[in-house]
């Protein structure tokens, strides 16, 4: 139903509201509901003592008021105490209980002569985020890692959004399925340019500015505190701070597609962040039902944030990642005795990583179960690296293995080995295909 209901004049010219009062209707006792209304602004529609009558469209759950001079079946009444004779509306029976079941909110639009009083706006579409489905669409898409989790586990995209067309190509030709893609910035987008056929939206806010590693901006943001920032820290700081902003507009584009569930993955710095906080509680406020978790996935040992927000039920993410019987070496593209194995010396980030103290080499064996973290850097001197189960040699991960570790099943890289890194690195494991999976079950079992 549109925002307005439009009435015409004998010529068919469109009549617009004068005024519109958004207000919650009265808890009576019984179960029953009523409307009170006393406001000057009705005195531009009647006034007290007029006769009116009120009609009860239950098609297009509406309740028409209208001024009339015979066979009304009601009278606009007013306080003997009150000199302003201030008209008052006073709704109570079976009929305004029955047609707005389930409303908190109505809105009420003033006409000369008649009000329409109708389901608030936003009760609306809080009622339209409550039926459920299976169509994703992601923001900050980043080759569409996230959206591929949720695919495997029985979802269907419909588009993604990316500020980088590298990015957007790789989710494009991954996600053939999807009808709608934008390449923008996030701050840039309208409402109306989401898309409105949407059952859940995915977002992996971008987390260089939050994440634990990023030395330089922890340092940055001491300084700052203490006013003796340099310009190049000042510089960080404002990145730090344009990323907090960006919450406000992935609030704006979850209320703009109007989602039943929203999927959140970050880094856990952010949860920590005033930022996350606000989420938190806008979210709530939506009528969501918030669920978090700290995991890693089966086979990586790097630990996400997630948040999962649902309008019909709390989603449960205890006990999130099953055991699995798999190792690395199950991962493997190149089996073992087939592989290219090297020295130290060979290697030159191994190498120089064997003379850092604090860290060493990060090596997997394939009997691990787990592997370290892998970055969007393939040649940092912290990088995972495989390690010879009997003999001091090292061969490095290709990017399809580390896709298996991950668990992107039938994910298909590009031919430029920098940009799978990139899009491997951003953090997306199968910690967030169980997730999907727990999002299916409650939705299958529960119709939530």
């Amino acid at each position: 139903m549109s925002a307005n209901i439009i009435l015409e004049d004998k010529v068919n010219n469109k009549i617009e509201p004068f005024k519109k009062i958004i207000k919650p209707l009265r808890d009576l006792p019984g179960g029953n509901k009523g409307l009170w209304l006393n406001n000057l602004s009705l005195k531009k529609s009647m006034e007290a003592g007029d006769t009116v009558n009120i009609s009860y469209d239950y098609d297009k759950k509406i309740v028409v008021v209208e001024k009339t001079e015979l066979l009304g079946n009601h009278i606009i009444s007013y306080r003997k105490s009150d000199i302003k004779k201030t008209p008052i509306l006073d709704i109570k029976n079976k009929s305004i209980t029955e047609l707005f079941k389930n409303v908190e909110k109505v809105e009420i639009q003033l006409f000369k002569n008649k009000l329409i009083i109708k389901t608030a706006t936003t009760e609306e579409l809080r009622n339209q985020r409550k039926q459920i489905g299976f169509k994703t669409f992601e923001l900050f898409c980043g080759g569409g890692t996230l959206t591929q989790m949720f695919k495997q586990a029985g979802f269907t995209p419909i588009g993604g959004l990316d500020i980088e067309n590298k990015f957007l190509n790789m989710f494009e030709h991954n996600h053939k399925e999807s009808k709608y893609t934008i390449l923008s910035s996030l701050e840039d987008i309208v409402p109306s340019d989401y898309p409105k056929n949407v059952d859940i939206a995915l977002i992996g806010i971008p987390c260089v500015p939050y994440t634990k590693a990023n030395i330089n901006l922890t340092k940055a943001l001491i300084n700052y505190e203490n006013g003796i920032a340099t310009e190049k820290e000042m510089k960080l700081v404002r990145q730090k701070e344009d990323a907090e902003t960006m919450t406000f507009f992935v609030l704006e584009a979850i209320r703009a597609m109007n989602v039943n569930t929203v999927i959140i993955e970050e880094v856990v710095e952010y949860s920590k962040t005033e930022a996350c906080q606000w989420l938190r509680v806008m979210l709530k406020k939506f009528g969501y039902h918030i669920s978090e978790t700290i995991a890693t996935g089966s086979h990586s040992k790097r630990k996400r944030w997630a948040l999962v927000a649902n309008m019909n039920k709390k989603i449960n993410l205890e006990n999130l990642i099953p055991n699995s019987n798999k190792t690395i070496e199950d991962l493997l593209e190149t089996p073992i005795d087939k592989r290219e194995w090297k020295t130290i010396d060979e290697v030159p980030r191994v190498l120089a990583a064997s003379k850092k103290d604090k860290v060493g080499i990060r090596t997997v064996s394939p009997s691990d179960i787990k592997s370290n973290t892998f970055t969007t850097h393939g040649t940092r001197s912290t990088e995972p690296i495989l390690k010879h189960p009997t003999k001091e040699l090292y061969s490095e991960f290709t990017n399809k293995e580390i896709a298996n570790i991950h668990g992107l099943n039938n994910y298909e890289l590009s031919n430029v080995k920098t940009l799978n890194r990139k899009i491997l690195g951003q953090g997306v494991t199968d910690m967030f295909y169980h997730i999907a999976l727990r999002l299916k079950n409650s939705i299958e079992k529960y119709g939530a």
